[in-house]
């Protein structure tokens, strides 16, 4: 409970929140943050406490919980996405570079050295990035992951297993944006946001 409070007040939350939930005592009320968490977190009744109107606020449900972000439009921070054409059959937009490379050697599509370099980068992803804890609220909801533009070591590293998928008929194609969604996780160097409507389009 300290740990999700903390990040609230990191993104900026005020120490009174308004709660919309299930629970006749909680709904409609401002509570203080700290309390209204000690009050909802690990019941498992749906709960929704508005930190920042359209902004920011937290999501306890039956089966999980996660911080909803909305980053003001005015901030234009610009994030970068590697996708290849195929549709994603969950989140119904196209599949990421990562998934693809998984999948590519999975099915045995790459081979010999090209197919060991690309064990070699998803390796190196495994020990310096980390695996989101959420990826969206459902499956009629799920999240895009994003990278943030800082994230130069990551990128490049994408950058080579976009030159080994393509030498092997995998086109990739480079997207970027700088509304993703609701941001539903983040850390040092990507986020994952629910987008704002079904799919993502790219920027140009």
């Amino acid at each position: 409970m300290d740990n999700i409070a903390f990040e609230l007040q990191r993104r900026h939350s005020p120490s009174f929140v308004f709660a919309i939930s299930e629970d006749p005592t909680l709904d409609q009320k401002e509570l203080p943050l700290v309390e209204a968490l000690k009050q909802i977190v690990g019941r498992g009744m749906g709960t929704v406490l508005s930190c920042i109107p359209g902004r920011l606020a937290f999501v306890e449900t039956e089966d999980e919980r996660f911080i909803l972000e909305r980053h003001d439009p005015i901030d234009k921070c610009e994030y970068v996405r590697f996708v290849i054409g195929r549709k994603d059959a969950d989140s119904d937009v196209e599949r990421g570079i990562v998934q693809a490379a998984a999948q590519t050697l999975e099915c045995q599509n790459i081979t010999g050295a090209d197919a060991d370099e690309l064990k070699e980068l998803r390796a190196w992803f495994n020990e310096n990035l980390e695996k989101p804890t959420s990826f969206g609220r459902d499956r009629l909801r799920l999240g895009i992951c994003w990278f943030k533009t800082d994230a130069s070591d990551h990128i490049n590293r994408i950058w080579e297993m976009v030159s080994i998928l393509e030498r092997n008929g995998i086109y990739v194609k480079k997207i970027r944006t700088d509304k993703p969604g609701y941001v539903i996780y983040e850390d040092e160097w990507q986020l994952v946001a629910e987008p704002f409507r079904k799919g993502t389009m790219p920027r140009s």
